[in-house]
C-alpha cells in the first residue's frame, strides 16, 4: 500500500512538473510576453479608450480580458500590447465605455487599472 502511494505521488509530481516551468520566481506567466494582438475592429466613428493594467504579464491574461470586453455590447474592437501593459478600447458610433466599468471589468479579471486616457 505504501509502494503505491509513492509511485503514485511520484507519476502526479511529474506529469504536473512541465507545467511549473512556465510560471517565473513571482509566480508570473512566462509565455509570450511580447502579445500584440486585435479583436474585432475599429469603427472610425467610435471613440478610443486607452488603458494602462497592472498585472497583465501573458498572452492567457490578454486573452481574457479580449473575451471580458468583447462582450459589451458598446465595443467594436480591442488591441492588446502586454510590452506596454495597456489595451486600447474601440467604442461603436455614438456609444460609451463608462470609466467605473473598465475598471470594474479589469479589476473583475484579476488585473488592477492604473490610468485611462480617451481620444
Amino acid at each position: 500500500m505504501m509502494k503505491k502511494n509513492i509511485l503514485l505521488i511520484i507519476a502526479i509530481l511529474l506529469i504536473l512538473s512541465p507545467y511549473s516551468f512556465s510560471y517565473g520566481i513571482e509566480g508570473e506567466h512566462r509565455i509570450k510576453m511580447d502579445y500584440k494582438a486585435s479583436v474585432g475592429s475599429v469603427d472610425p466613428n467610435g471613440k478610443t479608450i486607452k488603458v494602462n493594467v497592472n498585472g497583465m504579464v501573458c498572452d492567457f491574461c490578454a486573452r481574457a480580458l479580449e473575451k471580458v470586453f468583447m462582450k459589451e455590447k458598446s465595443v467594436s474592437g480591442l488591441t492588446v500590447n502586454l510590452k506596454a501593459k495597456e489595451i486600447k478600447i474601440y467604442t461603436k458610433k455614438n456609444m460609451n465605455l463608462k470609466d467605473n466599468i473598465i475598471k470594474e471589468r479589469i479589476k473583475d479579471s484579476g488585473y488592477i487599472v492604473s490610468s485611462i486616457e480617451r481620444f
